[in-house]
């Protein structure tokens, strides 16, 4: 039973943002991939990648989503992007999950994420999301059942998602 609502995209692409702000007026309890990361590890995902690499830091967060798939009451997940180079955790999410997939060009993420010190970024970010963009975007679109352009004011992707996510 697909009972969560499940964010993707890229880091920057506003999963925090949108999730948390859908999930307070779905009244649904919100897991932010982030905030996990920071609770189990007492770091961020920047300190963690840097004291212990990518392949852990993606680990973790594998281990976060699941985490937060296997909560009984369904919920809004925000994942961190390097989830969908799983081969099983893009089965889980099929299973488990509606996946809405936030999506904005790499100018726009790498405007957002340069401010935030808790991300793994490169010294180039634009070229480190413009890689990662070409390495997920098929398979973003692959696994997502909604596509929504990020570029918009949260509120009004929560008003655009709202409705689709409870019909029927």
């Amino acid at each position: 039973m697909r009972r969560h609502w499940v964010l993707v995209g890229l880091m920057g692409s506003g999963k925090t943002t949108v999730g948390a702000l859908l999930a307070q007026r779905s009244a649904r309890p919100f897991f932010d991939n982030d905030v996990q990361l920071n609770a189990s590890e007492g770091r961020t995902a920047r300190e963690v990648q840097a004291d212990l690499g990518f392949d852990a830091l993606h680990a973790l967060e594998a281990h976060a989503l699941i985490d937060a798939l296997d909560t009984a009451t369904p919920a809004v997940i925000a994942a961190a992007a390097s989830v969908v180079d799983d081969p099983e955790l893009r089965a889980r999410l099929r299973d488990d999950a509606v996946v809405i997939w936030l999506t904005a060009n790499t100018d726009e993420l790498s405007r957002r994420v340069v401010r935030q010190h808790h991300r793994p970024i490169a010294p180039d970010v634009a070229s480190q999301l413009r890689d990662q963009s070409a390495a997920r975007s098929q398979l973003f679109g692959d696994l997502a059942d909604v596509v929504i352009d990020a570029r918009r004011p949260p509120g009004d992707l929560v008003d655009e998602l709202l409705p689709r996510l409870t019909a029927g």
